[in-house]
């Protein structure tokens, strides 16, 4: 509980450092919607776990959130500030940035709408025993269809970190990085990187990677300003060190409020871009499910 929080503050912070805005839809915000009861009906007949039932939940949250950006909660910002998001936000299609993976998605309201009826349609009458269902391979499947369904499909979401080892000490690939969005700290990734050997922390074991994620991203995220230092007169992100603003110790956050957290969002702000040209779009959404 105590990992998911931290990682949680992290990210908020960190979006918040590119110019978003956060905030918190919950599975009331799912419920909402009219085809809720149907889905979940068909959900526990395929004896799909709580975890991946409210996955598929926060499609539904989306439609009544009214469309816009979606990231799962371990997804940190490279490129994609808040006027980035704006302008590319001004397009409704819907747009998947992951591939099927669905850990950063744009869309219209009626996008969402429609794409998570595909995703119904597509669920089979009777599971198999060896058959994995989830968000993620229903999205898959809507992925393989001839037409691709009029989705945008693209890899502009980071999987691998790369630094390079010196002698005593790792420095990040900055090429590695360019025309990325965004880096998704997934297990995979940071079990990945830390069996390499090219983990932000230093001397970690795989199991402490993973429960240090919150603590890696703001490394690499200080790294990654650094590298736009270096390359950019305009500086992407804000000088103070991101490292500084997850308190562990905080108190304020309700631990039992957030185990219920069912959906993170963010909107631009209003007045926060330097072009007076571009205004903030539908609010632009961040998902996550905390178990």
């Amino acid at each position: 509980q105590e990992q998911h929080e931290q990682l949680l503050k992290a990210w908020k912070e960190s979006w918040e450092a590119r110019g978003w805005e956060t905030r918190i839809l919950t599975a009331q915000d799912a419920r909402k919607h009219k085809d809720f009861g149907t889905l979940e009906k068909k959900l526990i007949s395929l004896e799909i776990n709580e975890y991946n039932r409210r996955c598929y939940w926060r499609w539904l949250a989306m439609v009544e959130a009214g469309g816009g950006w979606i990231s799962d909660y371990d997804v940190f910002p490279l490129e994609l500030t808040a006027e980035l998001g704006a302008e590319m936000g001004k397009n409704g299609t819907f747009k998947a940035f992951d591939n099927h993976v669905p850990s950063l998605i744009h869309a219209s309201s009626n996008e969402w709408d429609r794409v998570i009826h595909l995703m119904m349609d597509l669920l089979p009458n009777k599971r198999a025993d060896d058959t994995v269902i989830s968000d993620m391979y229903s999205l898959l499947e809507v992925s393989k269809s001839s037409s691709k369904n009029s989705i945008v499909w693209s890899y502009r979401v980071k999987t691998s970190i790369n630094y390079t080892k010196g002698s005593d000490s790792l420095s990040l690939d900055c090429s590695k990085y360019s025309k990325q969005l965004a880096i998704h700290f997934s297990h995979h990734l940071c079990k990945r990187a830390a069996s390499a050997q090219v983990f932000p922390l230093a001397n970690v074991t795989i199991d402490e990677a993973v429960a240090r994620r919150a603590e890696a991203a703001l490394l690499l995220m200080d790294d990654y300003r650094n590298c736009q230092d270096r390359h950019d007169d305009e500086h992407v992100l804000p000088k103070k060190s991101l490292r500084s603003f997850v308190n562990y110790n905080d108190t304020s956050v309700n631990k039992s409020d957030v185990y219920f957290r069912v959906i993170q969002s963010i909107s631009t702000k209003k007045n926060n871009s330097s072009n007076p040209n571009i205004t903030a779009p539908t609010p632009p959404i961040l998902v996550e499910v905390i178990n």
